[in-house]
């Protein structure tokens, strides 16, 4: 067997902050008796002259700008299970012990290249989750829980991966690391045991009527002299999280960062179950009563946080905070199949598709799914209404996988230009040419000696083509319409009108 442990030091300070406001003073609080002391601080208060242990009243005198928080025992539990949830996705084996999260790693060293390639993906998964941790490798779990304490401390403790020595590695290390009550670690320093050397030199007996069978039974459970079985911890149905900011936030990148973390979580827990989603629910609290949702959604079922970050940045940046943020919801009510990406180096139509797919996910949280469509041909001879928009994203998802192409609409406007791909069908060698753009509205032409002018002189190619139609709802066109070519090498579609003024129109220009 093998365990590795991580110890979160101040895990109360790094449970309320999480990596966020690192240049503001922070201490966390806790009430004795009457009085209310400094439990922990951040480095920024240390610096100011903020110690654990001193008054509130005294830590605000040292730093005015002190921001103070409670100590909240139900946030730091809720910490460690969201760890040892995004945990799962390294061993099956997690469970939280005190304020360590405990790993049965034996049987994923060669899943994941081994013990250092482990230990290193396990402490990039606490930077995302904005925590850091001490490590302790051991044969044992009280093992690897009292050197991951060792290293907290400043003790140096290695990683022992031999059962034979263990109990040498642990000679070494302080009884007050020890997870016994303090009466017990009191006791010990009465009677000068110091190290566990000198605990594992008394007589059993002695040991025994002095300290009871329990904490005999721990020496042997740490020496591996008997098992230690630990419950495992298990994921959840559904997931949810919550980050409190420390302060009232309206800046949106702080906010942003604030929701990596939760996203992170979310990539455990979806590793953990094997799974992926295509919905979060994203709520944003503002003071007691005002909340803002808002609901991510992605045409691919997905898992990776980055992915979903770029939605979620899309989307808020449309739609700008209403008041400064005081927490983050991020829920997930749904999962499905995961199917991991290609691992091929060759190119796969499925790793294009779903590119096209996240481009399209991205584009409608920037611009919004009601200007996200497809383009549909319709049955009319006037370029401009010979096209119609069919569908919304769902539609485009849908032309995706059936390679068509799909129309962006920009904000605030209903068509700027339309691909004539969409708008007509493929063209015969007898039919008529077509332009792969056309413009939203044609743009007259300026003429000199009776010749349209569009970046110079135009040459006509090809022509005319008469479109006559539209008199049935009072919207007539009578138009000539030629293929023209000017001096910089541009294909132009241009047109006379047939009323009496003879005006020139640039309708469309040839890819």
């Amino acid at each position: 067997m093998l365990w590795i442990t991580l110890h979160l030091p101040d895990l109360s300070l790094q449970a309320a902050t999480r990596g966020l406001l690192p240049q503001v003073p922070v201490a966390i609080t806790a009430t004795s008796g009457n009085r209310t002391l400094v439990h922990a601080a951040n480095t920024v208060a240390q610096q100011a002259g903020v110690q654990a242990g001193s008054t509130a009243a005294a830590a605000r005198a040292f730093c005015g700008e002190l921001v103070l928080l409670p100590r909240d025992l139900d946030k730091e539990r809720d910490a460690l299970e969201k760890i040892a949830l995004c945990a799962l996705q390294f061993t099956p084996g997690v469970s939280i012990v005190r304020d360590c999260i405990v790993l049965d790693v034996e049987s994923s060293l060669s899943l994941f290249g081994g013990l250092g390639k482990l230990c290193g993906a396990l402490r990039q998964n606490l930077r995302e989750l904005g925590y850091h941790a001490t490590l302790g490798v051991a044969p044992t779990p009280l093992a690897a829980e009292l050197f991951a304490l060792a290293n907290a401390h400043g003790i140096d403790a290695r990683a022992c991966m031999d059962p034979a020595q263990l109990p040498g590695r642990l000679r070494a290390l302080p009884t007050a690391l020890l997870p016994w009550d303090d009466a017990t670690r009191q006791t010990l320093g009465v009677l000068g045991l110091r190290t566990l050397a000198q605990l594992f030199d008394l007589p059993r007996d002695g040991l025994l009527r002095r300290f009871g069978f329990e904490c005999a039974r721990d020496l042997e459970r740490m020496t591996g002299a008997l098992p230690d079985p630990r419950a495992p911890h298990t994921a959840p149905e559904q997931f949810r999280t919550t980050f409190d900011l420390a302060a009232e936030i309206d800046d949106l990148g702080i906010c942003l960062h604030a929701i990596e973390r939760l996203l992170a979580e979310a990539q455990g827990f979806l590793a953990a179950r094997g799974a992926a989603t295509n919905a979060l629910q994203l709520t944003l609290r503002h003071g007691r009563q005002l909340t803002t949702r808002h609901d991510i959604g992605s045409s691919l079922p997905q898992r990776d946080a980055r992915q979903w970050l770029l939605l979620v940045r899309e989307q808020l940046q449309r739609s700008p905070l209403p008041a400064a943020a005081t927490a983050i919801e991020l829920a997930i009510d749904t999962v499905c199949e995961y199917v991991p990406p290609p691992s091929g180096w060759l190119p796969d139509p499925r790793a294009q598709t779903e590119d096209r797919l996240r481009l399209l996910d991205r584009l409608a949280a920037r611009l919004g799914p009601d200007k996200v469509c497809t383009l549909a041909p319709r049955a009319e001879h006037r370029p401009e209404h010979a096209w119609t928009s069919a569908g919304a994203v769902s539609a485009v998802i849908s032309a995706v996988n059936r390679d068509q192409t799909p129309f962006i609409a920009a904000a605030g406007n209903p068509a700027p230009a339309t691909r004539s791909k969409a708008a007509y069908p493929v063209q015969s060698q007898h039919a008529r040419p077509r332009p792969a753009w056309l413009l939203e509205r044609p743009r007259a032409l300026i003429t000199r000696d009776a010749q349209p002018l569009h970046h110079g002189p135009l040459t006509l190619l090809a022509g005319p083509e008469r479109i006559q139609s539209g008199w049935w709802d009072n919207l007539p066109v009578a138009r000539d319409y030629f293929v023209a070519r000017n001096t910089l090498g541009e294909t132009c579609w241009i047109y006379r009108e047939l009323n009496a003024s003879r005006q020139w129109f640039l309708h469309g220009v040839f890819g």
